[in-house]
C-alpha cells in the first residue's frame, strides 16, 4: 500500500517489468481502412436499386375487373407515379445537378404523402398483392426523399492524408 503514495502524476504505472511494445507485422488502420474504401472512381452515389414493381402494377392495374376497390386503384395510381417519379428523379441526378432534382425530390414527398393517406384507409393485409405493392412504393418514396435531404447524393471529395 505504500507504493501508491510514491506513484507521481505522468509516471508509467507497470507492475512487474514493463511491458514492450508490440512490434507491428501487418498494414496499419489507415491501409486497411484504404483497402476496404477501394479507389475514390469506385464509391458510387448511394441510390437504391429502381423500383422494380411497375410490371407488376400494369398486371394489377390490368385486374380491375377481377375485383379490385376503387381505393385499391387509386393507391396503385399514387404508386404507379412514384415509380415514374423515382425514374425521373435517378435520370436527373445521374446527368443534372441536385438543385434541379429538388422539385421531383418534392414530388415524390407529395405522391407519398397522397399514398400514405390510401394505405392508412386501406388498412393492413397480408395476403392483398396491391398493398404490399403500395407500401413497397411508399417505403421507396420516403428513403430516397430522407437520402436526398440528409445530403446522401452530395458528390464526395477525396482528401488526401
Amino acid at each position: 500500500m505504500s507504493k501508491i503514495d510514491q506513484i507521481q502524476p505522468g509516471q508509467p504505472q507497470t507492475v512487474g517489468q514493463p511491458q514492450k511494445t508490440p512490434s507491428r507485422k501487418g498494414p496499419s488502420f489507415q491501409e486497411i481502412l484504404d483497402k476496404a474504401a477501394g479507389p475514390p472512381e469506385e464509391v458510387s452515389k448511394t441510390q437504391a436499386p429502381p423500383f422494380e414493381a411497375s410490371k407488376t402494377l400494369q398486371n394489377l392495374k390490368s385486374a380491375e375487373n377481377e375485383g379490385l376497390i376503387p381505393l385499391q386503384n387509386k393507391g396503385l395510381e399514387h404508386a404507379e407515379r412514384i415509380a415514374d417519379i423515382l425514374g425521373q428523379m435517378d435520370a436527373c441526378i445521374q446527368t443534372q445537378s441536385l438543385k434541379q432534382a429538388a422539385p421531383l425530390v418534392k414530388a415524390l414527398e407529395e405522391e407519398a404523402g397522397r399514398l400514405e393517406t390510401v394505405l392508412e384507409k386501406l388498412g393492413s393485409d397480408p395476403d392483398d398483392v396491391a398493398y404490399g405493392i403500395m407500401e413497397e412504393a411508399w417505403g421507396r418514396a420516403m428513403a430516397e426523399t430522407i437520402k436526398f435531404n440528409r445530403g446522401d447524393f452530395i458528390p464526395s471529395a477525396t482528401y488526401e492524408a
